[in-house]
């Protein structure tokens, strides 16, 4: 059997303005442009700028899906961020380069690699005590050189809305190789569902952690330190859950 089939490709391409309010940062705003087939190879690429009360960002991103024509995506993020976290005291101007590398392991598993070389200027709104200075590095500007790798696996039966089944992660990095700053960091989060005995009803028990570490004579500097609030924590501002003088 002989088929001629017609197609009309739709545009790849996609400008967008959006804005809107939130009770973690208050005003937002973003304006985006998105190329999801670049020069028709299927290469995705997006220019975004994100404004809000609390945080100013310009990221670049490129994603080939197929790198080295094998199930392999590759691709490099280059972002600059300035961050106010009023609840902690600092303000924060980050500026840095990401590579990364994805392919699946199994049906469910997909391994995530990345390098990461990062450029940190701290500033505190205030003098820091001496009790802070002992574990938290003074402000000014350190680089960062980081190595890690990202596990996921998900067998949900829906990936948007799911009724049954689990998701998780499982993430570490190391940094040292270069730049200013040595720690080990690991995170995890999962997810569970469960259909309850109205079809509409779902369980979800959600779990997340983390840990880091400084090694050698560094100290971890505030910015690198787990914190909570705004989405991540009903009832705390962002940033407003974490590390600070108890004076």
């Amino acid at each position: 059997t002989v088929l001629n089939v017609e197609v009309e490709e739709q545009s790849t391409g996609e400008f967008s303005i959006s804005a809107g309010f939130s009770s973690a940062d208050n005003v937002v705003g973003a304006v985006s442009l998105t190329e999801k087939n670049l020069l028709g190879r299927g290469q995705f690429l997006r220019l975004q700028v994100s404004v809000s009360s609390i945080r100013q960002q310009v990221d670049l991103r490129f994603t080939e899906p197929y790198f080295l024509d094998r199930n392999m995506s590759a691709g490099f993020d280059l972002y600059n961020t300035h961050s106010v976290y009023s609840e902690s005291n600092y303000e924060a101007d980050i500026r840095g380069v990401g590579l990364r590398l994805g392919f699946p392991l199994s049906e469910n598993g997909r391994l995530g690699l990345r390098y990461t070389l990062r450029q940190d200027d701290i500033t505190f709104n205030r003098v820091l005590t001496a009790d802070e200075q002992a574990f938290l590095q003074s402000e000014g500007v350190t680089l960062l050189s980081l190595v890690g790798f990202t596990y996921a696996y998900d067998e949900k039966d829906d990936p948007i809305e799911p009724k049954n089944g689990i998701d998780f992660t499982l993430s570490a990095d190391v940094s040292g190789l270069g730049g200013d700053k040595n720690y080990v960091k690991a995170e995890f989060s999962a997810n569970w569902y469960k259909r309850l005995w109205f079809d509409e009803l779902v369980l979800n028990v959600a779990a997340t952690g983390g840990y880091i570490i400084a090694y050698g004579d560094e100290t971890l500097e505030i910015n690198d330190r787990f914190f909570k609030g705004g989405g991540s924590f009903r009832g705390f501002k962002t940033s407003g859950l974490g590390p600070r003088d108890t004076a």
